[in-house]
Formats: structure tokens, sequence, C-alpha cells
């Protein structure tokens, strides 16, 4: 049987014409400041990849002058990791698309249900509080949320929510013992009592602070940080991962691009290399924002 053709990533950015996808060099550097996310894309180890070169022989013959020779490798299957983040560009967001639009299937992290779902008071108000101030970051200077997508997205056939919902997040966290005590939620419901505050504050929001922090794992004791990469990491990836290997067993041929935030990325492609046995084959940078 022959080989079903499946766009890798060169292929992609040459048909889309994505000035802004930088191929992602050993030791490359995004400008000092700016958000890059990551562009990863695997196929099946021992996959056969061969060439198509006859057409630019062709060209040469035909013009008698020397052309570039373009190497376009070709895989059964292609699964494509895209990291996101939450906040930049609206041209990023519209090159983030085109990506994924090159794809037969396309998995996508949104959280389901509705903050309102949980029952614990000082959740609710930290996810709302942190909703509030996103989006006042976001108005600034241009940039958009990722959520403006998500209608447009949910009406294609081929892109698919696959995540968990809030009620699952809080149930997670109570295990772990982490909603468990009144200082706990105390806090919490402070602080989302404060980010509701701050979305009001110009001069903080035109600084950006949010966008440019510390990544909120690194931050708090050990304990706090080893629930939540449980939690917001590992929890999500398992998820997603047992979908990719659905997936992946229900196609002998095809591409899969994964969006998900840039800090599940490494988590999925630990999974997908070491279980599925799939190498990176192609390795890009999109430019979402810079301060």
């Amino acid at each position: 049987m022959d080989k079903l053709k499946v766009q890798n990533l060169d292929e992609i950015v040459s048909s889309i014409g994505l000035g802004s996808l930088e191929s992602q060099r050993p030791g490359g550097v995004t400008a000092a400041g700016c958000v890059a996310t990551a562009v990863w894309q695997y196929a099946p180890v021992g996959d056969f990849a061969y060439s198509f070169l006859a057409s630019a022989f062709e060209a040469k013959r035909r013009s008698g002058k020397k052309v570039p020779i373009f190497e376009t490798r070709c895989y059964d299957k292609i699964i494509t990791l895209v990291g996101a983040i939450h906040i930049g560009y609206p041209d990023y967001y519209d090159n983030l698309e085109k990506i994924l639009d090159a794809h037969d299937s396309v998995f996508i992290e949104k959280v389901k249900g509705h903050p309102n779902d949980c029952r614990h008071a000082g959740l609710r108000k930290f996810v709302e509080g942190m909703a509030v101030l996103r989006e006042a970051v976001g108005r600034t200077e241009g940039l958009v949320s990722q959520t403006i997508k998500f209608p447009s997205w949910l009406n294609k056939g081929t892109y698919k929510v696959v995540d968990v919902s809030f009620k699952d997040i809080e149930n997670k966290l109570y295990s772990h013992g982490a909603l468990c005590n009144l200082w706990t939620g105390i806090k919490l419901y402070v602080s989302g009592c404060v980010m509701k505050r701050l979305a009001k504050n110009k001069e903080f929001i035109e600084k950006r602070q949010l966008l440019f922090s510390n990544d909120p794992l690194s931050e708090g004791d050990k304990k706090s940080r080893s629930i939540l990469k449980s939690v917001l990491l590992d929890y999500r990836n398992d998820v997603v991962f047992e979908e990719i290997k659905k997936w992946n067993s229900e196609h002998a041929t095809g591409s899969l691009a994964v969006c998900y935030g840039a800090a599940h990325l490494p988590g999925i492609e630990n999974a997908l290399v070491n279980e599925l046995g799939f190498k990176r084959v192609a390795a890009y940078r999109l430019m979402a924002l810079c301060p």
C-alpha cells in the first residue's frame, strides 16, 4: 500500500508563509524579553523517510541554471506538539491556527465547565481573579487572549477539547490535601480579590508584570510546588497522553496536532518518545509577544 504523504513542519511553513516561525537551532536565542513558544514535530522511530527531489532536478535540467535542491521528507504519521501561551499578539494566534489547520486532527487545551462548578469559595475567587486580570493585561498594546479563538476552533470538525474540568482539578487538589485547611482558603480568596483590583490598576497593567513574572510553579514552598505540578501539569498531561495513545492506535497514517500550554510540552514529549517510540524530526519557535 502506498504511504500517505503527511506534511512536515518545513512544508507547512512553506505553504502558509509563516515569516515569524523561526527554525530552532542549538544555542538559538529569542530576542531579549520576548516570548516564543515551541512547535515540535515527531514521527515514529523506524518510519521510512524518503525524499522528493525530482521536481528540483527537472527545474535545473530545463532551465540550465543552478537551483536549490529542497528535501521533503515523507512520513506515515506525524504528531506535532504546539506550545501556546494564553496572551499574545493577534497574528500569533492566526499563525498558530494555520499550523493546526494543516493537520488531520487537533487536540486543544481548555478546562471544561466553569469555575462556579467548584464548591471551594477560595478556589472559585482565585480562578475568577486570574481570568479577569489576564483579560485586562490582554487588552493592552494590541494583545489578545487565546480565548478569542475558541468559538471558531470548537466549530471545526477536526478540533477536539482534550482536558479535565474545574471540578476534576478541585477534587484532585482536595485529594492532595491542598484545600483542606482554612488558611489556604483565605489566601486563595484574598489573592483572587487582589487580582481583580489590580485588573483596574492602569499603571500595573501597562507594565505587563503578569506576562513576564516568574513561573507560578517556581514560587511558594516545596510541597505547594509539588502539588501544583502534580495537578496542573502531570494529571492533565496523563489525560492528554491517553487520547494521543488512542489516536495513535486507531490511525495507521495521518497527522495530529496537540496545542497545549508551553509548560506541558516537555512532559508530553517524554511520554511520546519513551512510551510510543516517536522521535523528534523538526523544531521551530513561534513568536508570541515582546515586552
